[in-house]
């Protein structure tokens, strides 16, 4: 019993072996070892990150033609998607849309491939009614595959609307444009007023040309000349520049010989060139007068003198905020003496100042003052006496630890324009650079011992810098 047994289940192992394998059916297609059937449900192909297109690595048995994957990153020259091996490489399966994507993006390198350049000639060359443009013709092929040319100036020729150029016989011509409009040209005043537009008209000179060629007397343009045939038939060049000059209308401006001119414009100019008498506008032409640079002085051109301001000038008028209007009255820094070279008015003068003023507190032990102070100084230039100049004011912010000096220099640079009632000497005119310090917070550092100021002393002075240049213009 046990040997039949045995023997039937050998037959069903055998049958079995050679039977082809249903996955959701009973009836497997005999042309597949594997059918599988589900409204549901889809086939999961194994997920693998493939390391390029030739990995041959990942796979642990080996790589087999036509075994396919599913690479789920991007890595080096593989992005997601599925790839089978064709024995040297893993090949990606792409669609339709992925051929145009990139086709269109590498379409340079695509249109540039010799063969695709072949193929594309000879769909041109083959297909009916296709224009072709050889760098100097233009072709098609008709119906017949024939090789035609194209000519414009027929096409061009039988659509095109017409434009006339008629002679009145009177100097003017009547011009009809392509829409009907017309437009009478006078010769003698438009050529002298709009010759260049008029002639640099491409519609007018074919116009002409065209009128010109079937008529003698009439002109042509060559380009670089016009002419006409007489009634000898004989051709003659036009002198456009001599019926210009002949026609134009001119102005004339007369010199008097008396320091004034007179002007005549067209209509007061008669048929001879002359101008007509009680006409015509005159007018003086005013004597071109500049300033030059008449002397230059400096630092060592002059005297200087230190001014100096006690404590209490310095906080005189405390008016109860921290900055204190000053007892100060303007001292003078700097004293120059300079002659002028003429003897016009001082109004046809000026000066050119450059200059800088050094500012020094002087504290208890000269040390650096032990709070930062602050002063507002006002510059002026005198001369003869009189004010004539004042500079911007600038602010002198002076000791304290930050700052850690009690000495600074601040520049002006200005203009003087003298004034016409100013009293100058030919030889001797006295210049004078004044300063005084307008408003301070000093009493901020106020105290008895080492970096303070105490009552009595002289706390601030002002003194000319090196730095002076005083220039003078004189007409």
């Amino acid at each position: 019993m046990k040997k039949q047994l045995l023997s039937i289940a050998v037959l069903l192992l055998a049958s079995t072996t050679f039977a082809q394998v249903g996955i959701g059916t009973t009836t497997p297609s005999k042309s597949a070892e594997l059918t599988m059937v589900s409204n549901d449900k889809g086939v999961l192909i194994p997920s693998i990150a493939l390391k390029s297109t030739t990995d041959q690595t990942t796979i642990t048995n080996g790589n087999v033609e036509s075994l396919l994957v599913y690479a789920n990153m991007k890595l080096g020259d593989v992005s997601p998607g599925f790839y089978y091996w064709n024995k040297t490489k893993w090949v990606r399966l792409v669609s339709n849309i992925e051929v145009v994507n990139e086709v269109i993006s590498n379409f340079t390198k695509v249109i540039s491939d010799e063969t695709v350049l072949q193929e594309i000639e000879e769909i041109i060359q083959t297909q009916q009614g296709i224009v072709h443009f050889d760098g100097e013709t233009l072709t098609y092929r008709d119906e017949e595959g024939s090789v035609q040319e194209l000519d414009f100036s027929e096409i061009v020729k039988a659509k095109e609307t017409l434009t006339t150029l008629n002679n009145n016989n009177n100097g003017t011509y009547t011009y009809t444009s392509e829409n009907g409009t017309q437009t009478l040209i006078n010769v003698p005043q438009s050529v002298s007023e709009q010759f260049e537009t008029i002639i640099g008209n491409a519609q007018v000179q074919e116009i002409l040309n065209q009128h010109i060629a079937l008529h003698s007397g009439n002109v042509s343009y060559t380009g670089t000349s016009f002419t006409y045939l007489n009634e000898e038939g004989s051709v003659q060049e036009l002198d456009f520049s001599e019926i210009v000059k002949t026609n134009e209308t001119t102005t004339q401006l007369v010199n008097n010989n008396n320091g004034t001119f007179t002007f005549y414009n067209e209509r007061e100019i008669d048929l001879s060139g002359i101008p007509m008498a009680n006409t015509g506008t005159t007018f003086t032409i005013p004597e071109l007068v500049t300033h030059d640079l008449t002397n230059v002085f400096t630092f060592d051109d002059g005297t200087k003198t230190q001014a100096n301001w006690k404590y209490e000038a310095m906080v005189g008028q405390n008016s109860g905020n921290g900055y204190y209007f000053t007892n100060a009255t303007p001292q003078t820094l700097f004293t120059l003496y300079f002659p002028v070279i003429n003897d016009k008015p001082a109004s046809t003068k000026y000066l050119n100042i450059e200059l800088e003023v050094e500012g020094k507190l002087t504290t208890i032990g000269d040390a650096v003052a032990n709070f930062e102070v602050e002063t507002l100084v006002d510059v002026f230039v005198y001369v003869n006496n009189v004010q004539v100049k004042s500079f911007v004011s600038k602010y002198y912010r002076i000791g304290g630890s930050i700052r850690g000096i009690n000495a600074i220099g601040e520049g002006f640079i200005g203009t003087v324009i003298l004034p016409a009632t100013l009293p100058l000497s030919p030889t001797t005119n006295k210049l004078e650079i004044k300063a005084k310090p307008r408003t301070s917070n000093f009493h901020r550092n106020f105290g008895s011992t080492d970096g303070f100021f105490r009552r009595g002393m002289n706390a601030f002075s002002l003194s000319m810098g090196q730095n002076v240049i005083v220039q003078l213009f004189e007409k």
